[in-house]
C-alpha cells in the first residue's frame, strides 16, 4: 500500500531522529574514512590501508567523544600516563608530552587532582589532551563544548586554535 509505505517511511524518520542514527560525529568518520573500488581506504590527504596498515591510521587519527574517557577515581596525571600506555607513547618521551598537553589545555596545576573534583570544562579538556598523546595529525572531536561553561568553551577554541596553528587537521 502506497499510503502505508510513506507512513513507515516518516516513522523510521522519527526514529532515526530520535535516537541520532546517522548521528553527526559518526558523519564526520565516514566523511574522513571512506572506501575505494579496490577495496582498500584511506584517510585524509595521506595514503592508508586500513586493511594492511590499521596502525597507521590509528596514530594518525585521534578522537575526542562527546562523552569523556576518563577515570575519575584517578589524577589528571594518572589519566595522561594510562591514555600514553594505550596509544604505546614511548616511556622516554611520556612525561615531557603530558606535560606540554596538560599545559596546552591549561591543567598544569591540577595534574596531581583527581578528575572527579573537575568541573566539567576540565574534564573536556583534560580528555582533548589525552586524545592528543600519540601526535595525531587529524583530530576528530565529538561535540567538544558541550555542557560547558562560557569560559571552559573559550579555552578549548584558544587549545583547538593553537592545535590548528601547529597543522593539525580538525573535524568536528
Amino acid at each position: 500500500d502506497q499510503h502505508g509505505g510513506a507512513a513507515r517511511s516518516r516513522r523510521e524518520e522519527r526514529r532515526e531522529h530520535r535516537v541520532g542514527a546517522p548521528r553527526r560525529f559518526d558523519r564526520i568518520v565516514h566523511s574522513a574514512v571512506r572506501g575505494l573500488d579496490d577495496g582498500g581506504r584511506y584517510i585524509g590527504t595521506g595514503s592508508f590501508d586500513i586493511t594492511r596498515d590499521p596502525r597507521a591510521v590509528r596514530a594518525a587519527l585521534g578522537t575526542v567523544p562527546q562523552e569523556t574517557a576518563l577515570y575519575e577515581e584517578l589524577s589528571a596525571w594518572d589519566n595522561m600516563v594510562f591514555h600514553a600506555e594505550l596509544y604505546n607513547v614511548p616511556r622516554r618521551e611520556r612525561d615531557a608530552r603530558i606535560r606540554a598537553l596538560l599545559d596546552l589545555v591549561q591543567l598544569t596545576d591540577r595534574l596531581g587532582s583527581r578528575v572527579s573534583t573537575f568541573s566539567g570544562g576540565m574534564k573536556r579538556r583534560l580528555n582533548l589532551a589525552a586524545a592528543l598523546l600519540h601526535s595525531p595529525r587529524i583530530l576528530l572531536l565529538d561535540e567538544p563544548t558541550v555542557g560547558v561553561d562560557p569560559q571552559s568553551r573559550n579555552q578549548i577554541f584558544s587549545s583547538l586554535e593553537e592545535l590548528k596553528r601547529q597543522g593539525k587537521t580538525l573535524l568536528y
